[in-house]
C-alpha cells in the first residue's frame, strides 16, 4: 500500500532513496532500498560499472554503501528495482549548498542566478564559489530568505521543512483495529497541508483527518493520522514508512491476538468500556481505578488476570508519572 495523502492519489511505493544528489570524490555512495533481493546497479556514462556493496538492514530497509574513490568523477546514474536516481560527484575542494525538505514545486535560487523548481525529493542544490551567499525559496505565498557561508570541501545543509519524529499510539495492535501515527514537522515556509506519503502493508487503510489542516512557517507542529488493521492480518511485527518532502522515517508495530496488560489498561476507554488504541497511551486515575476493579479477574483483550503483583506495578506507574 502506498498513498499520498492530502492530493489522494495512488502510487507504487518508493523503491530506493539515495543520501544525497552530491557526493565528494572521498565520500562512499550510501542508499535505501526496501529489500535486499536485487543489488542495485551503477552506471557512468551510460555503461554498467562494477561495484562491491556493503549492505546492512536499517529501520525497515536495506543500506547499501559503495566505495568509489577510485571512480571518475561527474555524473553517474543508480538504479534499483523500478527507480534510478542520478547524482554528481565532485573534487574533495569543491563547494555546493543542498537544500533537503523543500516542498515539491518550490522555486529556490542563489544570489541573483537561475531559479530552479524543486522536485518530488524536496531536494536542490548549488554548485557554487566559497563565501557569503543568499538562498531563497518560494512556495505559493511564503517566501524564504536566509544567508549562509559556503565553504571549499563543506557540504552546506539547508533545511527547508524537517519531519522530526513519527510514532505510533502502541506498540501492540490487534486485527480489525485502529491506531494512530503522531508526527512532529517544521517547516521554514507555509503549507496549506502535510503533503505526506505512506507506504504500509497492503489492506491496511488509512485516515488523515489531520493533515489536511495548515502548517504555519517555522513553527513545530503534531499531526496524527489513523490507520485500520484489516480483520484478516496475520500476528507478526508490520512497518509503516512515511516520507514527507524526501524525508523518511519508519515505525513498526506488532499485530497480534491478544495485547500486554499493561497496553489495554492505558488505552482503555473508561466511559464507553472498551479500547481505544488509537488515543494516547496514558495511566490517568480513571483508567487505574478501573485497573484495580479488575482485581483477580480476566484483563478484556489479554490472556491474564489482574493480580495484585500486576496492579501494584500499574499503580507505581501512574504514581512515578512515567504512564503518560
Amino acid at each position: 500500500m502506498s498513498l499520498v495523502l492530502c492530493v489522494v492519489v495512488a502510487v507504487a511505493g518508493w523503491a530506493m532513496e539515495v543520501a544525497h544528489p552530491v557526493f565528494f570524490a572521498r565520500e562512499p555512495l550510501v542508499l535505501w532500498t526496501r529489500d535486499v533481493e536485487t543489488a542495485p546497479i551503477l552506471f557512468f556514462c551510460g555503461e554498467p560499472w562494477p561495484v562491491n556493496w556493503r549492505q546492512v538492514e536499517e529501520d525497515g530497509r536495506v543500506r547499501w554503501e559503495a566505495d568509489l574513490r577510485d571512480a571518475p568523477l561527474g555524473i553517474w546514474t543508480v538504479c534499483a528495482e523500478s527507480e534510478c536516481f542520478s547524482f554528481l560527484r565532485v573534487e574533495d575542494g569543491a563547494s555546493f549548498v543542498e537544500i533537503k525538505g523543500a516542498p515539491p514545486g518550490a522555486r529556490v535560487f542563489l544570489d541573483q542566478g537561475e531559479a530552479y523548481v524543486v522536485p518530488a525529493n524536496g531536494r536542490s542544490f548549488f554548485l557554487t564559489q566559497p563565501g557569503l551567499h543568499i538562498l531563497t525559496v518560494e512556495f505559493l505565498c511564503s517566501r524564504l530568505a536566509q544567508a549562509l557561508h559556503a565553504r571549499g570541501g563543506e557540504r552546506t545543509v539547508v533545511h527547508v521543512g524537517e519531519l522530526l519524529d513519527v510514532r505510533s499510539s502502541t506498540p501492540e495492535v490487534l486485527p480489525g483495529h485502529r491506531f494512530s501515527i503522531y508526527l512532529r514537522v517544521r517547516s521554514a515556509l507555509a503549507l496549506p497541508y502535510l503533503q505526506l506519503e505512506i507506504n504500509g502493508p497492503s489492506g491496511w487503510r488509512v485516515f488523515a483527518e489531520e493533515l489536511f489542516l495548515p502548517v504555519p512557517a517555522g513553527a513545530l507542529i503534531e499531526r496524527s493520522f489513523g490507520v485500520e488493521v484489516p480483520p484478516d492480518a496475520v500476528p507478526g511485527e508490520y512497518f509503516l514508512a512515511l516520507r514527507w518532502h524526501g524525508q523518511h522515517q519508519t515505525v513498526a508495530v506488532k499485530v497480534t491476538q491478544s495485547l500486554s496488560p499493561l497496553v489495554v489498561v492505558g488505552h482503555w476507554d473508561v466511559a464507553e468500556g472498551d479500547l481505544a488504541l488509537a488515543s494516547p497511551f496514558d495511566l490517568s486515575f480513571e483508567r487505574v481505578l478501573w485497573a484495580a476493579s479488575l482485581l483477580g479477574q480476566p484483563i478484556p483483550y489479554t490472556t491474564e488476570l489482574m493480580t495484585p503483583e500486576l496492579l501494584r506495578r500499574i499503580l507505581e506507574l501512574w504514581a512515578s508519572g512515567e504512564g503518560g
